[in-house]
């Protein structure tokens, strides 16, 4: 026996779409004709029903209401209503999955289920069936609820009814078509005069179809009648191809449809099986319109420039339009660089806007040229190559050790005073100390007259060799002549270059002082 826990079954449901408070509990038959089915059919509607004002149905139990119980049934399956409010069946509505015969409690069960009734309550039972001698007779229903363990659980082989979410007790009496439908034999000649259930998935009557040369129409087939699949074309105007079977003998076909100009086109499917049999869906009509579709030729891009400084970010536009020279919106665009040593790019991809644009940013740390590939539309557009070169360092080298060192007497700052008589401050005590550690003896105090006589240049940088950092950006740089920086890559180079203590040689640097400085090439150990 297998029981189903409903503390389980509660998480599921905290899983499902939220919706209103639902109205009053209604559960009913939907009479279906009496009917005939034959050996080795499948998705022959048995029993039609709906659970109104129901949530989440787990559990229900179906029997026979005659003498022959499973004799001629293979299978018993359950399906939910796509929408349509009408039967569909295979690829269309929702396959919930067959039902498990129970021998103790002679009747076909579904134990879980999980379905989130919502706006779709209604659900249909097909039966599949496998080798009839004689006619059978099959009158479903759901019986009366019966919860032995009175537990809110289902015990498979015990229990009956339907067992949901926040109702006990369904149904209060048996749920049940009066209609009876017969499982009979053929033979001979007349055993198989069924041909194959053909389902298109991916196209409705009425579909319009945008942007694009071809369409690849899905669909499911399935002989009816144990034969297999001989043939399955797709009709376009009354020109039909084969087919491509992708699985068990068509159960899963394509079709690649090309286009060969505007308008509507008229649709069907055809499949014969291997007795001779012929099935063919309705006919449904579909529009294609390339009016607008994504230009090649209209379409465009430019490069802020072809020519950037290290880590100087470059820009690239990009103006998408259709074949009306409009703007075109939801376009794929990639921008792959060639190199990843160094280069950065801010998205790899993305969508053209209403206005038919999008714009990506690209730079590098490393020098050099870099190619960069475009694609539009998953299709190759373009490439473009930028050339990232160093920056000249504006600085003059300048001796910030030769000279005089002077301050006031009332304030901290120092400043270097050299033989051209133009005075620089030391920003900060680091950078004095990376010339002369904790040393002042050199420094001379002058008067206000004299310090205002003298004319203030750029600040001292820190000494030829010193490792800096700012606090925002995670690169280590040492400082070349005064005021030239090269960063140092990796951990590898500062290891080979400076030894493992590396790290503790690194001087912080506020960043309001790092305009002093301009980088220059990568550092390397070699």
């Amino acid at each position: 026996m297998k029981k189903i826990g409903f503390i389980i079954l509660i998480f599921s449901f905290f899983l499902l779409p939220a919706g209103p408070v639902s109205a009053a509990v209604e559960y009913s038959v939907n009479p279906l004709l009496s009917s005939v089915t034959y050996s080795y059919h499948f998705d022959h509607p048995v029993f039609d029903f709906e659970l109104s004002g129901i949530d989440f149905l787990y559990a229900l139990t179906v029997e026979n209401t005659g003498a022959t119980a499973n004799i001629g049934v293979d299978k018993l399956c359950l399906y939910q209503d796509d929408g349509n409010n009408v039967f569909d069946g295979m690829a269309i509505d929702t396959d919930l999955g067959c039902g498990n015969w129970s021998v103790d409690g002679q009747y076909w069960y579904w134990d879980d289920l999980a379905v989130f009734l919502g706006d779709n309550p209604r659900l249909f039972i097909t039966v599949e069936t496998t080798t009839l001698s004689r006619s059978i007779p099959l009158q479903l229903r759901i019986p009366t609820y019966y919860d032995q363990a009175d537990d809110g659980l289902f015990d498979a082989g015990v229990d009956r009814g339907l067992f949901v979410l926040g109702e006990t007790g369904l149904p209060l009496s048996d749920l049940m078509d009066t209609s009876t439908h017969y499982l009979d034999s053929r033979s001979g000649s007349n055993a198989d005069l069924f041909g194959p259930k053909i389902v298109v998935t991916n196209l409705d009557d009425g579909d319009t179809l945008l942007d694009g040369a071809y369409y690849t129409i899905e669909g499911q087939a399935r002989d009816q009648g144990g034969s297999l699949i001989n043939s399955l074309e797709v009709c376009i105007d009354e020109i039909c191809q084969i087919g491509f079977d992708l699985q068990d003998n068509y159960l899963h076909w394509e079709y690649d449809w090309v286009f060969d100009g505007d308008g509507a086109h008229e649709i069907y499917v055809k499949s014969f099986d291997n007795a001779g049999n012929l099935s063919t869906t309705d006919p449904i009509t579909v529009t294609v319109d390339n009016s607008a579709i994504y230009s090649r030729e209209n379409s465009s891009y430019v490069v802020s420039k072809s020519v950037a400084g290290l880590n100087e970010v470059v820009s690239i536009n990009f103006d998408i339009r259709d074949v009306n020279n409009d703007p075109k919106s939801d376009i794929f665009v990639e921008v792959n660089p060639f190199s990843t040593v160094g280069v950065r790019i801010d998205k790899e991809s993305g969508y053209s806007d209403e206005n038919g644009s999008i714009v990506f940013e690209t730079w590098s740390n490393v020098a050099g040229e870099v190619s960069y590939d475009i694609y539009v539309d998953e299709v190759y557009f373009s490439s473009f190559y930028i050339n990232y070169e160093v920056a000249a360092v504006d600085f003059p080298v300048l001796d910030f050790e030769t000279g005089r060192f002077i301050k006031l007497a009332d304030q901290p700052a120092v400043y270097f005073l050299g033989a051209d008589n133009v005075r620089h401050a030391y920003p900060t005590q680091k950078i004095w100390e990376s010339y002369w550690g904790s040393d002042f003896s050199q420094v001379e105090v002058v008067t206000n007259d004299a310090m205002a006589g003298y004319n203030l240049g750029r600040n001292v940088t820190f000494k030829t060799g010193t490792l800096m950092k700012i606090p925002s950006v995670p690169k280590v740089y040492q400082v070349q002549n005064t005021g030239e920086i090269r960063w140092v890559p990796d951990e590898l180079t500062a290891n080979l270059l400076f030894g493992e203590g590396w790290a503790s040689l690194v001087k912080d640097l506020p960043e309001s002082f790092f305009t002093d400085y301009a980088e220059s090439t990568v550092l390397t150990s070699g």
